[in-house]
């Protein structure tokens, strides 16, 4: 079964995005046209999923440290644009 979905001009944000079903759901998203930004611990994982995808940014987080939690969104909003809603 596919689905079929456009997210042109839509931002994704992946978090465990660099393997199973994070990675799955980044890549499908680029597919779609969404700009991604994936949030993992492996660097070298999460670089191979932008380079897969064709697009978008990597950032090495663990998500257990609150802090890094919002500095993790304010790079992704850095990388894929402020919401203009």
């Amino acid at each position: 079964m596919s689905v079929a979905i456009d997210l042109s001009g839509k931002r994704v944000l992946v978090v465990g995005g660099s393997a199973g079903i994070g990675r799955g759901t980044a890549l499908a998203a680029a597919g779609a046209g969404a700009a991604i930004t994936v949030v993992g611990r492996s660097e070298e994982k999460l670089k191979e999923v932008v380079v897969t995808a064709g697009t978008g940014t990597a950032i090495v987080a663990d998500v257990t440290e609150p802090d890094r939690c919002s500095q993790l969104v304010a790079e992704a909003v850095d990388a894929m644009g402020a919401s203009t809603r």
